[in-house]
């Protein structure tokens, strides 16, 4: 089944079908619903205005064709990150939420990924910041931290196809201070 990709390459349109090479984003994640979005208000580190930054999580998830996680385990889920290719509908999820959410080179990365950006300055809030230091938007490290995270259910009732990576370690301690409601 062909599903319509954003995305800052020409690539497969499918997962099955995802070509490998030089030219071509590496659509590598499978998400099983429910997918989750999260969101969270944080800094930019530049100019220090305050914006609402974006993420997606999931229960279960396959890399590469190795199945992780459990749809029905509901108690934890690994984050994506570093999204370069995703459905145009989860594209316009994460804009709904954040507009300024969009394709960025990074330096740090040496590529483009899909990234929180700042609406007043115009830079790029990286994922490390967001989701791997503690503190960052995804990366609470107090209870208040967690709580203050809103999680939503999308409706997406089939596998979502991205091209990204994915940390685990935190959602279940978001997951249990966060309200997670279902998106409208």
């Amino acid at each position: 089944m062909a599903i319509p990709l954003a995305s800052n390459q020409n690539v497969g349109m499918n997962y099955d079908d995802a070509d490998e090479g030089d030219d071509q984003a590496e659509v590598n994640l499978r998400l099983f619903p429910p997918l989750l979005l999260l969101s969270a208000t944080t800094s930019c580190w530049h100019c220090k205005a305050a914006f609402t930054a974006v993420a997606l999580g999931a229960h279960a998830i396959e890399d590469d064709g190795e199945a992780m996680g459990e749809v029905t385990e509901t108690d934890d889920m690994f984050i994506i990150r570093e999204l370069d290719v995703m459905p145009e509908a989860l594209l316009a999820e994460l804009t709904a939420r954040n507009p300024s959410y969009r394709l960025q080179h990074s330096n740090t990365v040496g590529g483009s990924y899909y990234a929180n950006t700042c609406p007043e300055c115009d830079r790029l809030t990286g994922d490390f910041f967001l989701h791997a230091q503690p503190g960052g938007a995804f990366f609470p490290t107090s209870t208040a931290e967690a709580a203050a995270i809103k999680v939503e259910r999308l409706r997406f009732s089939e596998p979502v196809i991205v091209g990204g990576s994915w940390g685990y370690g935190t959602g279940d301690f978001i997951l249990a201070h966060a309200a997670v409601v279902d998106a409208p």
